[in-house]
C-alpha cells in the first residue's frame, strides 16, 4: 500500500477526487524524482470551491476566532508525526522541519490568546480619529490565497488566523509541490466540521481563474517574481478586488569590522542554505569589510565542504541541506553558475548537480562566489535565484556598504556587528526589516514586515486587512449645532438654504 494517497479537492467540507473534466498532474518527491501519487485539477473545480465560498461569503457565515485557532493547534499536535513525514517528503532536512512544526504551533497559539488584541490593532488607525464610536471590521468577501512551496505550514497557519479574524471563507490553491501538506491540513479541516475554508489543487493556474472570477475579492499570492509582475501587469482588470503580491528579494548579510567572524559565518549558511536558498526571505549577497574577506571565506569553505548535503524523507538521515524543489530548480541553478564564473574574481565553492546522488533527487551543492564589484546590468547579480548561491562582496566604508546593499530589491538585511553602529544607520537601509546578528529567514516567528518591489505589507495575522474593510457606526451625536442651525434657518420662514 502507498504510504501516501490523495484525497481529494476539499471543498464544502466534502472530498471531490473525480472533478469533470480534469487534467492530471504529477505529485513529485524532490529527493528521489519519482511520482507519489497524481491530483486532478479543472477550471470546473476551481470554479466550484470559489461558489461555495462566495455563497459563504454572502450568507455572513461566520467562524468564532479564538475557538477555532485553538482547536486548530491542538489538532496540530495530534498530526504532529504525519506533518513532519510530510515537510521532510517535501525536501525539508529534519531539523528544519521540526522548527516550522513548533513555530506554527506557537504561532497558531498565540493568534488564539490575542485574537481580541490583534483585532484592536488592526483597528488601531482609526481608532485614533474616532476613538467615540464602533469600529468594526467587514469581511470583503470570498478570497483566494496561494500557498507558497517554502514555508508550506507556517504560511498557511499566518493565513488561516487572518481568515478567522477577518470572518472571511477562503479559496486555499495548493501547487503540485505542497499537495501532500494540503491533503493532511484538508483531513484536519474535515474533522474541526470545517467548510467556511476550501483546498484545491493545481497552483497557479488555478489562482488565475480566481483573478478574473467576480465573486472573489481579495487575492494573496506569494511566490516567484514572474508570476507577481504577470499579476501586477494586469492589475488595473482586478479594480473591484484587493490583490496583494509577495515575492522574494536579494536579501544581503552585512558584516561589519565590529562584527564576529564565527557567527557572520553561522548567519550566512542560515541565511543562504536554509531550505536550499528558495524561501522569500534568503539571503544571496554577503557584503563584508576587507579586512575580514579572506577569513570569512576560508571559514565558509571549510564549513561547505563538511556539510552534510542529501535525502530528507529517510528516518535516520539528517542532512544540513535536502533537495530544490524541482528539476528545473537544479537547471536554473546552474545556468546561473556559468554566469557566476565570468563575473567573478575567484569562486570558493562551486555550484554543481550532487555527482554521488543514489536516489536520483534535485541535490546541488552550495556555491560562494567572490566579485569585485557591484554591476547593476548582471542577470546573475540582480535575479533573485531561489538557490544555494551566495554573492560575496568587498567593502572599506560602512556607507558605501549600505549603498551596494540597497541595490536592487530586498526586504531583509542581516547585520553582523555591533548595535549602535546599527541603531546610527538604520535609517539609510531601505529594507523593512534588519536583524541584528540573526538570520534573515523566519526563524520561529513571521518577520514583521514583508515587501515586493516598493511596497511594505504586514504578515501573519494582519493579512487580515487584506481580506476586510473597516465600517464606522456612528453611535454618538456630535451633529447637534449643525441640525439646530438647520431648524432655526426654516424656522425663520426661510425655505432654501
Amino acid at each position: 500500500m502507498a504510504e501516501f494517497e490523495w484525497d481529494g479537492h476539499f471543498i464544502a467540507g466534502a472530498w471531490v477526487a473525480n472533478p469533470i473534466g480534469a487534467e492530471s498532474k504529477s505529485v513529485m518527491n524532490p529527493n528521489r524524482n519519482h511520482e507519489i501519487y497524481r491530483v486532478k485539477h479543472s477550471r470546473a473545480i476551481v470554479s466550484q470551491a470559489i461558489d461555495v465560498a462566495y455563497n459563504l461569503s454572502q450568507q455572513g457565515s461566520a467562524v468564532f476566532s479564538q475557538q477555532l485557532m485553538s482547536a486548530f493547534a491542538s489538532l496540530m499536535g495530534d498530526h504532529q508525526k504525519a506533518l513532519l513525514r510530510i515537510l521532510q517528503v517535501q525536501g525539508k532536512p529534519k531539523w528544519e522541519a521540526q522548527m516550522e512544526m513548533q513555530a506554527s504551533v506557537d504561532a497558531l497559539r498565540f493568534y488564539a490568546q490575542q485574537d481580541m488584541a490583534l483585532l484592536a490593532a488592526l483597528k488601531a488607525p482609526l481608532t485614533v480619529e474616532y476613538a467615540e464610536q464602533d469600529i468594526s471590521l467587514r469581511t470583503r468577501g470570498a478570497s483566494a490565497i496561494y500557498i507558497p512551496f517554502s514555508n508550506s505550514l507556517l504560511s498557511f497557519v499566518g493565513y488561516f488566523a487572518a481568515a478567522c479574524l477577518a470572518q472571511t471563507p477562503v479559496v486555499f490553491f495548493f501547487p503540485t509541490q505542497t499537495s501532500l501538506l494540503g491533503n493532511e491540513l484538508a483531513r484536519m479541516l474535515s474533522k474541526l466540521g470545517i467548510d467556511q475554508m476550501q483546498i484545491v489543487y493545481g497552483g497557479f493556474d488555478g489562482l488565475q481563474l480566481a483573478l478574473n472570477d467576480e465573486r472573489i475579492k481579495s487575492v494573496i499570492y506569494t511566490g516567484s517574481m514572474e508570476h507577481c509582475e504577470a499579476i501586477e501587469k494586469n492589475i488595473r482588470s482586478y479594480r473591484e478586488k484587493k490583490v496583494l503580491t509577495q515575492s522574494g528579494g536579494k536579501n544581503a548579510v552585512l558584516v561589519h569590522s565590529s562584527g564576529d567572524i564565527d557567527l557572520a559565518v553561522r548567519i550566512i549558511l542560515v541565511s543562504a542554505l536554509t531550505s536550499g536558498g528558495q524561501l522569500c526571505s534568503s539571503a544571496s549577497r554577503v557584503v563584508v569589510h576587507r579586512n575580514l574577506v579572506q577569513e570569512l571565506l576560508d571559514k565558509l569553505k571549510e564549513r561547505i565542504f563538511h556539510m552534510t548535503i542529501g535525502p530528507t524523507d529517510e528516518p535516520k538521515s539528517a542532512p544540513f541541506m535536502g533537495p530544490l524543489y524541482s528539476e528545473k530548480s537544479v537547471e536554473k541553478f546552474l545556468r546561473f553558475q556559468t554566469m557566476a564564473q565570468r563575473e567573478s574574481v575567484d569562486t570558493i565553492s562551486w555550484g554543481r548537480a550532487l555527482d554521488s546522488n543514489p536516489t536520483n533527487g534535485y541535490f546541488v551543492t552550495p556555491s560562494v562566489h567572490l566579485l569585485d564589484a557591484y554591476d547593476p546590468a548582471s542577470a546573475y547579480q540582480n535575479n533573485v535565484l531561489f538557490c544555494p548561491d551566495i554573492a560575496v562582496y568587498t567593502y572599506d566604508v560602512l556607507d558605501e556598504a549600505i549603498q551596494l546593499v540597497n541595490k536592487g530589491q530586498n526586504y531583509c538585511v542581516s547585520f553582523v556587528g555591533q548595535k549602535d553602529i546599527l541603531k546610527k544607520r538604520a535609517n539609510m537601509f531601505a529594507a523593512p526589516n534588519l536583524f541584528l546578528n540573526r538570520p534573515t529567514i523566519e526563524w520561529g516567528k513571521w518577520h514583521p514586515i514583508s515587501a515586493h518591489t516598493n511596497s511594505h505589507r504586514f504578515q501573519g495575522a494582519y493579512y487580515a486587512l487584506s481580506m476586510s474593510s473597516p465600517q464606522v457606526c456612528v453611535t454618538e451625536d456630535g451633529a447637534d449645532a449643525l441640525l439646530s442651525s438647520v431648524a432655526e434657518y426654516f424656522q425663520r420662514g426661510k425655505h432654501e438654504p
